[in-house]
């Protein structure tokens, strides 16, 4: 069973960012092709340093969250309209890379360990060399409580890869990865309808970013993918390069992903 985390707290201009545990009160027992280009990153100075393997609270990539100044239903907002997946075209035929194509049927590895978290309503699996990070529930300032999970491939302390998962009800601030994606495209994911983004944009730019997005009911499901670029300690940027391999294990990995029936304590 899962042991219970400790509760993660950011404190930003007076709002609290609470991460409260997930455990077992709620649990049950292709390499990829030439991705996106990515933009060359800024001066040194405008960089953090490579990821060194400390604790990491979400979101895990991409730009900052803004704390939630009333409690709203962000679905009843314009500005906050997800793209729907039979809006937007289908993969191109030609599109190189395994996330472009995830499995009709998700299969967990026989030698994988997986996640199941039926209160969330999926489960997931990862290889025996990742580690969980960042696992519990968040909120921030007057948006509901949302549920985060993190694996990650570190390679002698340094990241190379992770995989995020969010899940996240109407009155938390959504996630724009779709929204912002430069091209999105409609996908069956989990067997599901949904929506992936596989370039989405980094700030600041050291990671690529291959995002799946799926709405079922009340939850959005977000699943990230995200190899770490790679840092020259020499000029001081992130290349346009990656670890090919992380990446196609972090596809996998979030290929996985399946909807489970959802818990409830009077079932």
């Amino acid at each position: 069973m899962y042991k219970k985390l400790l509760a993660l707290a950011i404190l930003s201009a007076g709002l609290a960012l609470a991460a409260a545990c997930g455990g077992d009160d709620n649990s049950t027992a292709t390499p990829a092709g030439s991705g996106p280009t990515v933009t060359r990153s800024p001066a040194p100075a405008d960089l953090p340093p490579p990821d060194t393997g400390k604790p990491v609270t979400p979101p895990m990539e991409g730009p900052p969250r803004q704390p939630a100044t009333a409690r709203v239903n962000y679905r009843d907002l314009p500005e906050w309209t997800l793209p729907a997946p039979q809006d937007l075209p289908q993969v191109p035929g030609d599109a190189q890379g395994a996330e472009y194509r995830p499995p009709a049927e998700p299969k967990c590895p026989d030698d994988w360990q997986s996640l199941p978290r039926p209160v969330e309503g999926f489960q997931i699996c990862y290889p025996g060399d990742w580690v969980i990070d960042g696992h519990g529930y968040v909120s921030a300032g007057n948006e509901d409580r949302w549920y985060s999970v993190g694996f990650y491939l570190r390679r002698d302390g340094v990241e190379a890869a992770h995989v995020s998962l969010y899940v996240l009800n109407p009155f938390a601030v959504p996630f724009t990865y779709t929204r912002d994606c430069p091209h999105p495209y409609q996908v069956t994911f989990a067997g599901q309808p949904a929506v992936l983004c596989p370039d989405g944009p980094s700030v600041p730019p050291e990671v690529r970013i291959i995002t799946y997005q799926l709405r079922q009911g009340d939850l959005d499901y977000y699943v990230n993918v995200v190899p770490k670029l790679t840092f020259d300690t020499k000029s001081g940027h992130y290349l346009n390069e990656w670890d090919k391999d992380a990446e196609a294990t972090a596809i996998q990995v979030a290929q996985t992903f399946q909807l489970v029936p959802l818990y409830s304590p009077t079932d």
